[in-house]
């Protein structure tokens, strides 16, 4: 049948985690309920003891796994027991009890039937349940979601086939664990590969006791044989045999050694005294099924596989020094927390910045109305001085959204902190810019005016049209931008010289409707900034009394630079967002004081001294 609507939906939109409720694009929200993964509970029963050093990668993996998945996981692991009864009656009561509890998900090795009814009274409470290590038949027997480990019965095959390839003629098994079905199964396949071998005989399953001291003796005895032992094979259950075989070894020369689950002094003899090791993947073995049960939990989807095989792996030689001290640290993963690159620490030097620039716009505004009737104001037309000191106003209140990301705001309000800053810069700039060009138009048209012998004013309406047209451009571009195609905020982590990072930073857009508007908001300033440079130029001989124009056409030359050489670092710098942030806001203050330092202070000056400014 097809999946219901709701699914079909949180299909599309990749099952989205929580805190995260974005849709895949990052940009809308999700239609999918975000899934909380710490209410996921996953238990774990294994058989590896504290006594277990082997065990130490797949307990440590397990819980990295819970970690990178953000859920709960209880794992207990068992001290070292008086008897396999004794362990296996403790697993069996931790399983009912994991389960009665209300686990969402139980991952267990079997290396006994005895943990059979416990396992399926789970089932019936319609827990997913799934097998790791040991137990592969019995895991296949009651049907359990997934086995993840080695298939025993071919690995033991295949290690035969192997000692067969390396000169066996006669094969033993040593099982020091006679009633664990992961040794039967390795033993009868070493068994089957014989058969498979014509020429080589198959010896027969030694049950070596636990004691050291008798293992040995016992070997010798099973086997028969004196001399060399050319063409006999032992294939080790158990790197804890490994002892008792070096000294047969020593006695006779020329038999041939392998070992399942090679220990750490097992490695180091590997290749020269020992032909090879078994091995299998315990980081595998312990991240797989938690991370396998928290995806079922949370999305309902799996694997289609029963089994996941993490082995065998044949190890012919002593694993190398970096090999060694991975598996020494449980092949440890960075910390969770790593720099993010924040504003926290710049961010009180940019609002500074923007705190000079916004009472200083304030201050000359003041200034301007105080002193509108003196003759250095009235000369200047205080309405193109009041439209500067709101433009700068403006202009000088982007550093606020610049100053904004994630350490303060969340993803979304960051996103529309980014697509504020070209709307404040964008109108600053035009109402300071349509001011400044209509007072270089204003004196150059005075100054053709008076060559011809008339007198003229720039009236309001002269200051309008420039403005509405340059005003109706910007709006119409950042509109278009902003609804189809706006800015947001995301964080990217960065990897290098073995430290981890991220930032956060502005995106222009994930179209190419982004980077069109903001090159054509770039392009019609740019052009409006080359406009007023040559209005400048002209009046550059200009020597009236209380012309600005010396001023204005130093501020067209600061506006010019400040365009081709910011824009450029600011790309370059871009993956740097405190430096990146620091040097928009110095800029930006740059654009704002140097407008209201060389028009407002020379009037001032001026109007103190009574000289022209």
């Amino acid at each position: 049948s097809l999946p219901s609507p709701d699914r079909q939906i949180c299909v599309a939109d990749a099952f989205p985690v929580c805190p995260n409720t974005k849709a895949p694009s990052g940009r809308s929200e999700s239609n999918c309920p975000c899934i909380d993964r710490k209410s996921i509970k996953i238990g774990g029963v294994l058989h590896g003891t504290t006594a277990d050093t082997q065990w130490e990668i797949l307990f440590a993996q397990a819980r990295q796994a819970a970690d990178d998945m953000g859920v709960e996981l209880i794992l207990d692991r068992f001290d070292n027991q008086e008897s396999d009864e004794i362990l296996f009656t403790k697993m069996s009561a931790q399983i009912l009890a994991l389960c009665n509890e209300g686990v969402d998900g139980l991952f267990v090795s079997i290396p006994s039937v005895n943990l059979v009814s416990a396992i399926e009274e789970c089932q019936r409470l319609g827990i997913s349940v799934m097998s790791i290590n040991s137990g592969s038949d019995i895991s296949k027997s009651i049907n359990l979601e997934h086995h993840i480990g080695q298939l025993e019965f071919s690995a033991g095959l295949r290690a035969g086939l192997r000692l067969v390839d390396s000169g066996m003629k006669r094969g033993y098994c040593l099982n020091n664990d006679p009633e664990n079905a992961e040794n039967q199964d390795r033993c009868a396949g070493l068994k089957d590969s014989i058969r498979l071998s014509p020429g080589v005989i198959y010896g027969g399953e030694i049950n070596v006791p636990l004691d050291n001291n008798d293992q040995l003796k016992v070997v010798e005895e099973f086997v028969a044989v004196g001399g060399n032992w050319d063409g006999i094979s032992l294939l080790l259950c158990s790197p804890s045999l490994t002892d008792a075989a070096l000294s047969l070894q020593e006695r006779h020369p020329n038999v041939l050694l392998s070992v399942f689950d090679p220990t750490d002094p097992v490695k180091e003899v590997i290749g020269s005294r020992i032909l090879f090791a078994v091995d299998r993947d315990f980081y595998l073995e312990g991240y797989l099924p938690v991370w396998l049960l928290a995806t079922y939990a949370a999305t309902g989807e799996k694997l289609a596989t029963s089994f996941v095989e993490t082995g065998p792996r044949f190890v012919e030689e002593a694993p190398s020094k970096a090999q060694q001290t991975c598996e020494a640290n449980l092949y440890a993963v960075c910390d969770e927390y790593f720099e993010l690159n924040q504003l926290t620490k710049v961010r009180p030097a940019g609002l500074a910045l923007c705190a000079i620039v916004l009472l200083a716009s304030i201050f000359f505004a003041g200034w301007v109305l105080s002193h509108r009737r003196t003759s250095v104001v009235r000369k200047s037309q205080p309405f193109f001085l009041v439209m500067i000191c709101v433009g700068v106003f403006v202009a000088g209140a982007t550093i606020i959204p610049m100053s904004i990301d994630d350490s303060i705001a969340s993803i979304e309000g960051s996103s529309k902190a980014c697509m504020s800053v070209p709307w404040c810069f964008s109108l600053g700039f035009t109402f300071v810019f349509v001011a400044l060009y209509s007072k270089l138009k204003r004196i150059n048209r005075v100054l053709a005016g008076a060559k011809r012998f008339q007198k003229l004013t720039v009236s309001v309406m002269d200051v309008c049209k420039p403005l509405l047209l340059l005003l109706t451009l910007n709006v119409i571009f950042l509109t278009v931008w902003t609804i189809f195609d706006p800015m947001h905020y995301e964080r990217f982590r960065l990897c290098g010289s073995g430290d981890l990072s991220s930032v956060g930073v502005c995106v222009v857009g994930d179209s190419s409707v982004s980077v069109a508007m903001l090159s054509s908001i770039v392009v019609i300033n740019f052009l409006s900034i080359l406009l007023a440079n040559w209005e400048a130029w002209k009046a550059r001989n200009v020597a009236t009394e209380y012309s600005e124009s010396k001023y204005i056409g130093i501020l067209m030359l600061v506006f010019l630079e400040l365009m081709l050489l910011g824009i450029p670092v600011i790309f370059l710098a871009n993956e740097n967002p405190t430096a990146s942030y620091l040097l928009k806001a110095v800029i930006v203050f740059v654009f704002c004081v140097s407008i209201l330092s060389l028009i407002f202070i020379p009037k001032m000056v001026s109007k103190d001294s009574g000289s022209p400014p």
